[in-house]
């Protein structure tokens, strides 16, 4: 596990808080008096189960010069809980701790991280607690316990201390991390800390943070840092609102045709401002179904090549931030059919082959059933080593069959194979085959009988003539004449 100081995982479920801090006084929800920083604190109520009846943030001194720890309660509204906490004094390491508590106060959910209160400079916390459960069978993505920026508004050319912590739920996982910036320059971007240095033109930097394990899997959260002129009033009113944060970003691919699947994104405005949505992709085959919304279908016609997927997160006021997610190709995951059915009749289960006995003349009915794991459709092909077929009948919404009746040749030759292939929409495909044989060869039964059946389909010689029939026994007798 690589944690920073101050960070820690204590409850089942996931909770991710966000702390703004901002100097000078104003309304208090929380705090001591006099001069100091202020901290704007919210909660992804997303993450929280219905039992959360309050939610109570604790500062206290951290790394920093001592003070008197205080509490302050968090608010609940339709977009998340939320606080101003005023009246905190500058220092290093300054330790925010939250308690999710149920009715009866206990404690369902808690989280802990340490920031930089600078004066006159907001900074972001952002924690994140739980995980899922880890699944021998398949790679587990990390799980990011906290983001923080010591600063989320800053002049050109400043420095923000950014740190991040993250562990991997699979056993002997390692993890590793990359931070990247569209702008600004880092002193390092594989550490857990680090510092970036702000451009020297004023503008909205995007800063992401990648924690990725030793077998491929990944999480990436993003965040905004404001860069503006640090006299006059700009840098003032770009801190007084801060950009969205995106904590995670889903896609669940469906291998169908057309290629299709689910996105989402989570971010929380530190703020509590109402977020808006829109998704985009780098291919023009990829539309989506609720571009405008939080979670969304989509759909790509084509699938040949990987796609980046993206969604920008604004908050009405200004904020904005963008994430980016690959889907990848279709290729290389494509399955073909399964057959789950083959139906011959009076097939000989001492046959190696299962080859059914047959006679020249033969009208066997055949049916194969399959379906496609895309749920595309199927297409079905019916080929004989010798012999014909007729009334073929085919269903090819998977899952799928088709019926067919085939007429065994004369003579019946050796080796005699039937192959049905089926096939889906990207022309993967799976066959099986029906064999054969003639029938062992039937010696007529006829001795002592003059007519009637031989025991091989045909008639003892010579017959009967005239009015004559012929009796059980094979023998011909007249037929009575009444006197």
């Amino acid at each position: 596990m690589h944690k920073l100081s101050g960070g820690r995982l204590s409850a089942v479920g996931v909770l991710t808080v966000f702390a703004l801090v901002a100097s000078g006084a104003g309304c208090r929800s929380g705090g001591r008096s006099g001069s100091g920083g202020a901290a704007r604190v919210a909660v992804s109520a997303a993450a929280l189960s219905a039992d959360v009846a309050e939610i109570i943030v604790t500062v206290s001194p951290g790394d920093g010069p001592g003070f008197t720890p205080f509490q302050a309660a968090m608010s609940n509204s339709p977009d998340g809980w939320s606080a101003f906490i005023s009246g905190i004094p500058v220092g290093p390491g300054r330790l925010f701790e939250v308690a999710a508590n149920n009715a009866a106060h206990q404690t369902l959910y808690s989280g802990s991280a340490k920031t930089d209160i600078v004066a006159g400079s907001p900074a972001t916390v952002v924690i994140m607690l739980g995980g899922s459960a880890t699944n021998p069978y398949q790679d587990n993505a990390p799980v990011i316990d906290f983001v923080v920026a010591s600063q989320s508004a800053v002049p050109p050319s400043a420095t923000v201390r950014l740190g991040i912590s993250a562990h991997d739920p699979d056993p002997g996982d390692v993890v590793s991390f990359q931070w990247a910036a569209n702008c600004g320059t880092f002193d390092d971007t594989t550490k857990t800390s680090v510092t970036w240095t702000a451009p020297a033109v004023a503008g909205r930097c995007q800063i992401s943070a990648t924690a990725s394990d030793n077998r491929g899997a990944s999480v990436t959260v993003y965040l905004a840092i404001d860069v503006a002129a640090s006299t006059g009033d700009v840098l003032v009113k770009i801190g007084e609102n801060a950009s969205p944060v995106i904590t995670a970003m889903t896609a669940n691919v469906r291998f169908q045709d057309p290629y299709q699947g689910d996105l989402a994104v989570n971010a929380v405005d530190p703020d509590g401002d109402t977020l808006s949505f829109v998704w985009t992709s780098t291919c023009t085959a990829v539309s989506f179904g609720s571009p405008a919304a939080a979670s969304t279908t989509f759909q790509n016609t084509d699938g040949s090549s990987a796609c980046v997927v993206r969604v920008s997160v604004t908050d009405g006021k200004g904020g904005a931030v963008t994430g980016a997610i690959t889907v990848p190709p279709r290729e290389g995951f494509e399955l073909g059919p399964v057959i789950t059915h083959a139906v011959q009749p009076y097939v000989d289960l001492t046959d190696p082959n299962l080859a059914e006995p047959v006679q020249a003349g033969d009208a066997v009915p055949l049916e194969l059933d399959a379906y496609d794991p895309q749920d595309g459709q199927l297409s079905f092909t019916w080929t004989a080593s010798s012999g014909t077929f007729s009334g073929q009948t085919d269903v090819r919404t998977s899952p799928g069959k088709s019926n067919v009746v085939f007429h065994v040749p004369t003579p019946v030759p050796a080796g005699l194979k039937v192959t049905a292939t089926v096939a889906n929409a990207i022309n993967e495909s799976n066959s099986h085959d029906f064999f054969f044989k003639a029938s062992a060869a039937c010696t007529p039964s006829c001795t002592g009988r003059t007519c009637g059946p031989d025991g091989c389909g045909g008639t003892c010689a010579p017959g009967c003539t005239g009015t004559d029939t012929c009796n059980a026994s094979g023998q011909c007798v007249a037929a009575c004449t009444p006197s």
